[in-house]
């Protein structure tokens, strides 16, 4: 069974980072908040779903039908985030990502560098995207969007 494994140290180092640490897991049922510094390791079988694995020897396992998302609290980047307000010029609504004149030309980039949307005007609908954290650029103009 092939699946992608998150270590302890991988969180770790991103949770310095953020200003709670704790990975929030957003499912149907409710949330449930896991202290970083409990968790071995997150996998993330082919078959759907989260395992986590807890240092004391216990895991807890999400479904897939029953989760929405799994989120490390207030993340920081070096990328401004676009918070319904222009950040660098950039704008978006929720559904739309507007720039302006003599900006034309947006792209938006996954976390992982792949470029998942592209428009040559100054706007592009964005709301086909899956929920999750994108780069845009536009010209010299840069901004992040969690959808």
């Amino acid at each position: 069974m092939r699946f992608l494994s998150v270590t302890v140290s991988t969180l770790i180092a991103i949770s310095a980072f953020a200003e709670s640490d704790n990975v929030i897991v957003h499912q149907k049922t409710g949330d449930n908040a896991i202290a970083i510094s409990d968790i071995s390791q997150i996998t993330f079988p082919t078959s759907g779903g989260v395992l986590i694995s807890l240092n004391d020897g216990t895991s807890q396992s999400y479904s897939q039908s029953n989760l929405y998302s799994l989120k490390f609290n207030s993340v920081l980047t070096a990328v401004d985030e676009i918070d319904g307000e222009a950040v660098n010029a950039i704008s978006y609504d929720g559904t739309t990502l507007t720039v302006p004149s003599g900006f034309e030309g947006i792209n938006v980039y996954s976390l992982s560098g792949a470029l998942v949307a592209h428009s040559v005007s100054n706007q592009l609908d964005v709301s086909r995207l899956v929920p999750g954290v994108y780069v845009v650029k536009a010209g010299s103009l840069t901004a992040k969007i969690v959808k």
